[in-house]
């Protein structure tokens, strides 16, 4: 199955499933020309189709390789998760269920991030909850 089938494939499943829709094609980067093929920027989640991975496509080969480690590398000190998948794990249903536990994942921790913050803020504005006015 081509890349591009195999996108459309786990496109279908996404949809299925009920999945948010991702950005397809997203460029991640201000100055190169990486683009994942589905991304959710918000939650700096990402899912990459390697179609050629059983028959000797453009990720199998050094300099493919190489451009991988690249954009896989440059992703990771820029805070994405940058998830792998190829056509068995997209027949099998194994994608999409890593997609799902995934964007859970990242919902919760970038809520638990916020949440975070809030209370930071609060700390440091010397409003802490539980507070009362003491000069009622």
């Amino acid at each position: 199955m081509p890349k591009s089938e195999l996108e459309e494939a786990l496109a279908q499943q996404m949809a299925w499933a009920g999945v948010c829709r991702p950005e397809r094609e997203y460029r991640f980067h201000p100055k190169r020309m990486f683009r994942f093929d589905f991304a959710w920027p918000d939650l700096r989640l990402a899912v990459e189709v390697q179609g050629g991975t059983w028959s000797g496509g453009a990720h199998g080969r050094g300099s493919g390789i190489a451009r991988d480690y690249e954009k896989l590398n440059l992703a990771a000190v820029n805070w994405w998760v940058v998830l792998q998948v190829d056509s068995k794990m997209v027949r099998d249903g194994r994608a999409i269920g890593l997609i799902i536990d995934a964007l859970a994942v990242r919902e919760k921790a970038l809520a638990w991030a916020r949440a975070a913050n809030d209370e930071a803020v609060l700390v440091e504005g010397e409003t802490r909850r539980g507070d009362t006015d003491s000069t009622g």
